[in-house]
């Protein structure tokens, strides 16, 4: 982890201007782009090669997500006020001061205007661009709406910069940043640097799996007001999560079984922090299905190709499902996705012959149960082409065994929608051990 006390201390002078720290802010920018369409995808790239010609890097669109707060970084802080909106929680009835007119619902309406506007230049569209991909990922962290009031802080508490925490968090608004402590793994790659480095080819594709693995456990369908995009509406969301979750959330029982609250200047119990990030990975998901279909509508060729968007998504979200089954050695990931008569075929070249060897659904199921091997495959530059009920997903693939390069190919899935959703009706795969392309995902750990 880079930087991560000075980090913390830049962050408590801050208040209340910064949410989701960079890993939050560029897994929900990878789970909008995951949902464009083609004429949107090439928009956004667009853009976002003319925001790295001043900041090299912003290499890869999801990097837009952490630029605004970068600027804070810079010194820049005339955007502050852009990141939040204050919707009182002031259950003893203190008077409120006035309500602030340029917060992150003014913002948000306008960088959507200086996108739509033809008269706006590139280098404004691509800096909108980023702010828009920021700010919506900030509205749906809860504490970015929302400031106690009461006796104690009448002015307000600066969404939880007030609320002082032991532990790793010095206050609940970096609790929430920090989703609860659920992206600690993430806090390595790229956010902390000074200067900041491009991302790798390998860091993308950590966080396309992330993206991936997230959209499995959260479809779009599970929410019901996933076409709702109004900010105000966002915003009305994240501020009762903060009080039900955040603020009024249980902390525990007491030794009369009697449940008690988190407190200033308290510590948050394994109990509160597994809610907080639940809700923080429910936030960080909707939050980029939601940008997706504001990018769509924005720049896509039409906003009924979100659908087509979706479908390929689940399409790529079983092929990478099935991938994490035999990276796992896990049976019970790969059987809901496999229909009960698929076949994997294999086709190898042994002593200038070809072989071909087949494998039943049941089959395979079984063989990830056994041998003590770390398997590794992956794969990257996915091709996919869906008709009708019928999907085809053509990659690229490595595999390795106990960190140690095995061989290559190109993996070929089959899938057909069901009732239950898409499902392989077979894989087809060659088998290389010479001539492989080295991956762009760079080296499996441990490899030498």
């Amino acid at each position: 982890m880079k930087k991560l006390i000075p980090l913390f201390l830049v962050l408590c002078s801050y208040q209340n201007a910064q949410a989701w720290w960079d890993p939050g802010h560029l897994l929900t920018a990878m789970i909008a782009y995951m949902q464009l369409d083609e004429q949107a995808r090439t928009r956004v790239d667009e853009l976002t090669t003319v925001l790295e010609r001043d900041y090299p890097y912003v290499n890869h669109f999801i990097a837009n997500g952490a630029w605004p707060d970068d600027l804070k970084a810079e010194g820049v802080h005339a955007y502050d006020t852009w990141h939040y909106t204050n919707i009182p929680y002031n259950w003893q009835g203190v008077p409120l001061p006035p309500k602030q007119k340029i917060d992150i619902l003014w913002a948000i309406g306008e960088s959507r205007s200086v996108l739509r506007s033809s008269r706006s230049r590139e280098i404004e569209k691509a800096r909108f661009l980023a702010f828009l991909v920021h700010l919506v990922g900030d509205i749906h962290q809860p504490l970015h709406s929302t400031s106690v009031h009461n006796n104690d802080m009448p002015a307000g508490n600066v969404g939880g910069n007030a609320f002082s925490l032991k532990g790793p968090w010095r206050n609940l608004h970096m609790l929430w940043d920090a989703a609860g402590g659920y992206l600690d793994d993430f806090n390595s790659i790229n956010p902390y640097g000074e200067p900041k480095d491009a991302l790798t080819p390998d860091e993308i594709e950590k966080y396309r799996q992330l993206a991936l693995k997230l959209v499995r456990e959260y479809p779009a369908s599970e929410f019901s007001a996933i076409d709702e995009l109004d900010p105000d509406f966002w915003a009305l969301e994240s501020h009762k999560l903060a009080v039900r979750y955040g603020y009024r959330a249980v902390n525990g029982k007491n030794d009369r079984g009697r449940n008690f609250y988190l407190e200033p200047g308290g510590e948050p119990s394994k109990m509160y922090l597994e809610n907080a990030q639940e809700i923080a990975r429910q936030r960080l998901v909707i939050s980029g299905y939601r940008l997706g279909k504001i990018l769509n509508q924005l720049f896509g060729e039409k906003e009924d190709l979100t659908e087509a968007a979706q479908e390929e998504t689940a399409v790529l979200a079983v092929a990478d499902q099935i991938l994490e089954a035999i990276n796992t050695k896990n049976p019970d990931l790969a059987r809901p996705i496999l229909l009960k008569n698929a076949v994997f075929y294999s086709i190898r070249n042994r002593k200038g012959k070809q072989v071909t060897s087949s494998q039943t659904a049941k089959q395979f199921l079984s063989s990830l149960k056994r041998g003590k091997d770390k398997y590794v495959e992956r794969i990257w530059d996915a091709q996919t082409s869906i008709q009708g009920d019928v999907a085809t997903v053509r990659a690229p693939y490595d595999f390795h065994v106990n960190g140690n390069f095995s061989h290559c190919g190109t993996d070929i899935f089959n899938l057909l929608k069901t009732s239950d959703g898409w499902k392989i009706t077979s894989i087809t795969y060659d088998v290389l051990t010479s001539e492989c392309v080295p991956s762009p995902l760079g080296a499996v750990k441990n490899e030498k």
